[in-house]
């Protein structure tokens, strides 16, 4: 591991264990969802910055904003990093967003979307908006919204869709917002003729909509990274520490076996996501989306295995809302309502293989 992902990774891990734990996430989920004075904190960390490359004023890219959602995932971070992501990675000028002062999102997500990048039935017309966007993640506290539109041809046309960057405060924008099942703050936008500011090329969006959907399948594959180990530590500790007819229940075989599923699971996770990694260099786009989908599905499949589990060993404890390990099978469903159920990625899967 390279000095700058070794020092991301102590940094996050050792601030998030004295500032967000668990009592200190409740808190924040009771509130709007969203601490300013966390994020101002992860900008200052270096965090933010860990998205870009150093070539454009950042500290490395995907594979060192991996090394922060890992930490995020154990710690159930609530503030949007993995939109942040996404959006650091389309953005040409990031100086504000590195430094926490600005946050904007992606809103690409529509109602019969399920997650094809080329459904996109918002309409854009000399600049101006009009359409829904669904399942915002972060868009009650974003600044403005990366938002994808259509500027010629149809409905599941891979040419034609053009990105847009809103103001939040954007004449005809309304945002009617949610939390969704893991305490995050979401909301589905409505837009009607607003005016917004190309982002990238006309009619050529659709390559930036699979670099944010990689940068996403990579953050939320590092989360689940984080949330795996933190759930198997919990579990470890509560067999080791709690009794049954006067016996840990750590000396039951049949509870031995179950942890160590959860440690394969784990290995098989991460093998995954540095499939997903690798996938970054690979040239052929239909050979790179086959690898995202794949590591992506193999990730959230574990991750579902493990967590599930976790909740099984700590018994009627781990469904509690005061407990942390049901919050993890919780946060997993959220990412596959954003990014996609694992049976859809598989369609595309095969369908790529064709």
């Amino acid at each position: 591991m390279s000095e700058i992902r070794q020092m991301l990774r102590d940094t996050a891990q050792g601030h998030l264990a004295r500032s967000y734990d668990f009592e200190r996430r409740r808190a924040i989920a009771a509130g709007s969802g969203f601490d300013p004075a966390q994020w101002q904190a992860f900008a200052e960390m270096g965090w933010l910055a860990a998205a870009v490359p150093e070539a454009q004023g950042g500290l490395g890219g995907l594979t060192e904003a991996a090394v922060v959602a890992e930490a995020f995932g154990g710690a159930l971070v609530l503030e949007p990093y993995l939109p942040f992501v996404q959006s650091a990675a389309l953005l040409a000028d990031r100086e504000a967003l590195i430094a926490g002062s600005e946050l904007i999102v992606p809103a690409f997500a529509e109602g019969a979307s399920r997650g094809s990048l080329s459904h996109v039935a918002t309409r854009a017309e000399d600049n101006r908006l009009t359409g829904r966007k669904s399942v915002v993640l972060g868009a009650p506290v974003a600044d403005g919204f990366i938002v994808s539109a259509r500027t010629r041809g149809a409905d599941g046309d891979v040419d034609g869709i053009t990105l847009f960057r809103v103001a939040a405060d954007a004449p005809g924008l309304s945002l009617v917002p949610t939390r969704l099942l893991d305490g995050s703050p979401a909301g589905d936008l409505r837009l009607d003729h607003v005016a917004g500011e190309i982002v990238g090329e006309l009619h050529q969006g659709h390559a930036l909509l699979r670099t944010a959907r990689e940068a996403a399948i990579i953050v939320a594959g590092a989360e689940m990274l984080g949330m795996i180990g933190r759930v198997l530590t919990l579990s470890i500790e509560h067999l080791v520490t709690r009794k049954q007819f006067g016996v840990p229940l750590a000396s039951f075989q049949v509870l031995q076996h179950r942890i160590a599923d959860m440690v394969i699971d784990e290995e098989l996770a991460r093998a995954a996501h540095e499939v997903a990694l690798h996938a970054l260099d690979e040239p052929d786009p239909r050979e790179r989306d086959r690898a995202f989908l794949a590591a992506h599905t193999v990730t959230a499949e574990a991750a579902r295995q493990v967590c599930a589990s976790g909740i099984q060993l700590h018994g009627g404890m781990g469904m509690t809302d005061e407990h942390p390990v049901s919050h993890y099978l919780r946060r997993i469903v959220v990412l596959d309502a954003l990014l996609g159920a694992p049976d859809r990625h598989v369609e595309q899967f095969v369908a790529l293989a064709a």
